[in-house]
Formats: C-alpha cells, sequence, structure tokens
C-alpha cells in the first residue's frame, strides 16, 4: 500500500492511499477552513433563535431556545429531562420503512427513548 500526504496552504492537508485495486482520496481541511465553517454555523443558529424567539413573541407565548451537540434524537431527549419537560412535540420527514431504517429517523429515536410523551406531526402535503 503506498500513502502520500499532501499539502494545500489554507486549504487543509489530502491523503492518497492507494492499493492494487482501490484508489482513496481524503480531505482534511486546515485549521482556517474550520475556523470558517465554525463562524458560518454559529451565524445560522443565531439567525434560527432570533427566528424563533420572534414567533414565540408574535403568538403570546413564553419559551426558551436551547441548542445542544450530538445526535439529534439523544440531544432532544437530553433538553427535554433538563427543562423538565411534559410533553414533546416533533415533526416528521415522513420517510418509508425503508428509508428510515437506512437513514435513521430523529422522531423514531425519540418515541423510543423519550421519558415523557411524545406528539410527532406529520406536515400536509398540498
Amino acid at each position: 500500500m503506498f500513502v502520500s500526504i499532501l499539502s494545500r496552504s489554507g486549504r487543509g492537508r489530502s491523503v492518497a492511499a492507494r492499493t492494487d485495486r482501490v484508489c482513496l482520496y481524503l480531505l482534511f481541511p486546515g485549521p482556517a477552513v474550520v475556523d470558517q465553517l465554525l463562524r458560518e454555523l454559529t451565524e445560522k443558529v443565531k439567525a434560527l433563535e432570533e427566528k424563533y424567539k420572534k414567533k414565540i413573541l408574535d403568538l403570546k407565548m413564553t419559551g426558551k431556545f436551547r441548542t445542544g451537540q450530538g445526535k439529534p434524537g439523544e440531544v432532544v431527549c437530553k433538553i427535554a429531562d433538563e427543562e423538565k419537560a411534559s410533553l414533546i412535540v416533533t415533526g416528521t420527514r415522513g420517510l418509508g420503512k425503508i428509508r428510515r431504517t437506512f437513514l435513521g429517523s430523529v422522531s423514531d429515536y425519540i418515541i423510543h427513548h423519550s421519558h415523557v410523551p411524545v406528539l410527532v406531526c406529520r406536515h400536509e402535503h398540498h
């Protein structure tokens, strides 16, 4: 097996591995790329937070915006426990059984792992 490490300034490191039958090429982003991605993600989260805070105020409701790191279903269940929620309301993409098996389902995870009741809402198709 042959392994080569290539460098690109500002873009990160690339690793190419070759055997007689397979060639594998992976890109490892450098610090500048990771910093940029984190900034963009932070901006998107802030925009979502503002959007939902406005919705809550417009509907004359009270609420809290929480974020977490990890698998979405696990994070939802953890935050529900921390906030002592009495109900979790979640949506579903309406995947078929086969797609859900391969892609996973956040709502399915929540239903099976939550310690509180879960209401799953399906989006009405137009």
